[in-house]
């Protein structure tokens, strides 16, 4: 008998806010739950390190909606097609051998000499963000630093002129954190950044460049990837290099300033940042849940049996709360050893810009504790909206007063 699922209110500003003692409370029953999305869609989700771990390698497991049960396709049909494929078939939806084929293209761009050789580029990005901001001034620091800064260090990856930009943060927050009566506009932002990306392909054709998009043009053009899976691509490094690293930013600085000698130790001791930003990382967790699998076959688990069909989500922020493998796992601690985090994910989909996201992280927040060491929020915490959804966690908005010195009012 398959356990009664538990509804998971993941547009709820409440739950979004603290859904970490939801997490533990399933934890406390078992490695993995039923849990019921607002969609209507009941669906496995795994709590526990060890079991998140290991079905990230499992083969039995199919990232291919394909492979997906009734009640999903009827709860996620495609408008556009009547289907519920994805409007986009990128890296995170499709299987090997695509998989394979897709990331090839694009992994150069992201080992760890490209990415060393990218922190000017980061480094400008930031500082030009900086220099917006006027000591005194309450800002959302969302709007004004958070999302401009990984927007920006995305688009000069991709070659994506500076006028444009406001278009993508626009499209990139309709597609990953869309409230719940925004779901209708999703058709045409991927409609809108497919004609765009499509359009930006011809410039190139006509203008090379050395951009990463640049390079994916030519790939088109030489028979390695279709039209199609190009704007897929573009979409995808979009939205994983931007909102994710947003949504760190943002409940990063949060974590920082409720801690307030971490905080403090960043400002006086930048060279430890590294070792702080992968400890954020690890708490803050900024995708939540994995993008969904679904079973290619009966696995059993234990007591329960995920039937095939089924659809299984890796829940990547629990996992790194899991009290098994992190002392006082709901503290900020930069000290902290043991168990790595699994914020990236595992195995063939593990997160392609992990070293990006790291270093945009060190060097945004060594930057702005450097300008403006006595920031502090101007919010009560209970009254910050979150974003909605099930897979990313971040702030939408953090007003914050920016000041030179620390103990400043």
């Amino acid at each position: 008998m398959r356990p009664r699922p538990r509804a998971m209110p993941v547009f709820d500003n409440i739950f979004k806010s603290d859904p970490f003692p939801f997490y533990d409370e399933l934890r406390s029953t078992g490695p993995l739950a039923r849990v019921r999305l607002p969609t209507g869609v009941d669906c496995w989700l795994l709590v526990d390190h060890g079991l998140v771990r290991s079905f990230a390698h499992d083969r039995r497991l199919s990232k291919d909606s394909r492979f997906a049960g009734a009640d999903w396709h009827a709860a996620h049909l495609n408008r556009s097609g009547g289907t519920s494929r994805p409007f986009l078939e990128h890296l995170l939806t499709v299987d090997e051998p695509q998989h394979t084929r897709l990331r090839a293209l694009v992994s150069p761009d992201f080992r760890p000499a490209r990415i060393a050789a990218l922190r000017p580029v980061v480094e400008s990005v930031v500082q030009q963000a900086l220099d917006r901001l006027e000591p005194g001034a309450l800002i959302d620091f969302v709007a004004e630093f958070a999302a401009p800064v990984p927007l920006g260090v995305i688009c000069e990856l991709l070659g994506v002129p500076r006028a444009d930009q406001r278009r993508f943060r626009h499209w990139a927050r309709l597609l990953v954190a869309a409230g719940d009566h925004e779901q209708a506009l999703i058709p045409g932002a991927v409609q809108e950044l497919s004609d765009y990306l499509l359009s930006l392909a011809e410039t190139r054709r006509a203008a090379p460049d050395d951009s990463l998009f640049c390079r994916l043009v030519r790939a088109v053009d030489e028979g390695r990837m279709t039209e199609r899976e190009l704007t897929a691509m573009g979409f995808i490094i979009l939205v994983a290099g931007h909102e994710t690293t947003a949504a760190l930013l943002s409940t990063g600085l949060l974590a920082m300033l409720e801690s307030p000698v971490v905080w403090n130790r960043l400002c006086d001791e930048p060279d430890g940042a590294p070792r702080l930003v992968e400890e954020l990382i690890r708490l803050c967790s900024p995708v939540e849940v994995a993008t969904p699998r679904f079973a290619r076959e009966d696995i059993v688990v234990g007591p329960h049996t995920i039937e095939k069909g089924d659809s299984v989500f890796l829940g990547l922020a629990a996992a790194n709360r899991d009290g098994a493998c992190f002392s006082r796992p709901h503290e900020l601690s930069p000290e902290r050893t043991g168990s790595g985090h699994l914020a990236f994910g595992l195995g063939p989909h593990f997160c392609l810009g992990a070293g990006l996201a790291r270093l945009e992280t060190e060097v945004a927040f060594t930057a702005f504790a450097r300008r403006f060491p006595g920031v502090r929020v101007e919010a009560d915490r209970g009254t910050l909206e979150w974003s909605r959804g099930l897979l990313l966690r971040g702030l939408t908005a953090l007003p914050v007063r920016l000041h030179k010195t620390r103990g400043q009012v």
